[in-house]
């Protein structure tokens, strides 16, 4: 009886230790597939982050682009409305310079006739 109960518990620890054995090689792929994981995880950060940093990079050369081009906007509409009143002024003498021309016409006509 004794030695039945040594073959059974022989058996049991056998029986144990093959068990024992089976999930030690499960946790050993497990803690592979979660290194290969990992690996896999911190290369898509380092893609991610590199990512993010053209893009900013973008952002920031097209935000310093547009504020150039706000200011040259600026300064071409400025110009504009000097020129404008320039013109504007321009006119007016026009407008003066052949009044003056007509009334000096006129004159001179006025008095070509008085010398006939």
């Amino acid at each position: 009886s004794f030695k039945l109960q040594e073959e059974t518990l022989k058996a049991e620890i056998s029986q144990a230790e093959g068990a024992v054995k089976s999930l030690q090689e499960k946790v050993n792929v497990t803690e592979l597939e979660l290194k290969r994981t990992t690996e896999e995880h911190n290369e898509s950060i380092a893609t991610l982050n590199s990512k993010v940093a053209d893009l900013q990079q973008g952002l920031d050369s097209a935000t310093d682009d547009n504020q150039s081009l706000e200011k040259k906007v600026k300064e071409a509409e400025e110009n504009l409305e000097a020129k404008q009143i320039h013109l504007e002024s321009l006119e007016a003498d026009k407008s003066e310079l052949l009044k003056t021309l007509e009334s000096t016409q006129k004159k001179s006509d006025a008095d070509l006739e008085s010398f006939k």
